[in-house]
């Protein structure tokens, strides 16, 4: 084996196990501690009456969807302190027991995350584009459907992916070869749908309603409404492009495990954690409404300890 070849690779070996350490046992429990009461705050207020509208509606899905992905990190974060306070043994049985439904987890929650902001994207879109007749095409009841649909499809198609494992265990070598290039197959389509076609219709959207908002006179609260959505779009590209750069790139050039990509994917998969953990406060610190709701929820907890004290 070539000397130079093997101490690059033993550097980023060391570099891989840094990265792992430095998100697994530090940023993941802090942003998980936060992004956890974020979320579950945050769908307390969007579900309240006086919040009711269809932009809500998909916000509160994906931040349901945020709220699974940023507690499947906790379970990651779990895995990695067991193997450092208790044993390796311990930390590589519970890793492996929780493995299958962690990514069942983080796929189904990802592709959802995707579709829900594309359909926010294009809810704001309507919205600015045909102002007059966005209250007859984008209703609660349409939002409410096409959330639904969202969450059982992407929970459906991530499904064949934690399958295939089990199939292939089962399979004589023919089979097997033939699994293994359906899975490849399944798993790029699932990838492009997961990732590649939303950034897409996000990024062209987006341009299209900064466009139109230069254009449009809207109202004042409706323009800034507009905003505060988009904000929250923008964060989402940004944090999932380095990922979807780097898997295009991994399936691209590399069929092995290498630690330098495997380093990298430690902070891109810790971008997805901060944007599933930041979302909600990006939000609500630019929403006004969002804000109003969230002190009078505060208000009347202050109020019942009052009587009860009483």
């Amino acid at each position: 084996m070539d000397i130079s070849n093997s101490t690059e690779i033993s550097s980023y070996l060391g570099f891989y196990l840094l990265m792992r350490s430095v998100t697994g046992l530090v940023l993941y429990p802090i942003f998980c501690l936060v992004g956890i009461p974020a979320n579950i705050i945050g769908m307390i207020v969007l579900s309240r009456k006086k919040m009711r509208s269809t932009a809500n509606t998909f916000l509160l899905i994906l931040l349901g969807s945020n709220l699974l992905h940023v507690l499947n990190d906790m379970l990651y974060f779990i895995c990695i302190m067991l193997g450092r306070t208790v044993s390796s043994t311990v930390s590589e049985r519970a890793y492996k027991s929780l493995a299958p439904y962690a990514h069942y987890l983080f796929n189904s929650t990802m592709t959802c995350t995707a579709w829900i902001t594309v359909t926010i994207a294009t809810e704001r879109f309507i919205c600015v584009r045909y102002a007059q007749k966005a209250r007859r095409i984008v209703t609660h009841t349409r939002a409410v459907i096409i959330s639904v649909f969202i969450v059982i499809t992407t929970l459906t198609l991530s499904v064949p992916l934690e399958l295939r494992e089990e199939f292939r265990a089962n399979q004589t070598t023919e089979q097997s070869d033939t699994l293994i290039t359906f899975s490849k197959a399944y798993n790029l389509c699932y990838y492009i749908l997961r990732a590649l076609i939303p950034i897409v219709i996000i990024t062209v959207l987006s341009i299209l309603i900064l466009l139109r908002l230069q254009k449009t006179r809207l109202r004042k609260a409706k323009k800034k409404a507009t905003k505060t959505l988009l904000l929250t779009i923008i964060s989402f590209v940004v944090c999932i492009l380095p990922d979807a750069i780097l898997s295009s790139y991994g399936r691209l050039f590399y069929h092995e495990p290498d630690y330098l990509l495997l380093g990298i994917a430690e902070i891109t998969d810790f971008l997805l954690l901060f944007n599933s953990t930041t979302n909600i406060i990006l939000y609500g610190c630019s929403c006004q409404q969002f804000m109003q709701q969230l002190k009078s929820i505060f208000h009347c907890a202050q109020r019942r300890r009052r009587r009860l004290r009483v």
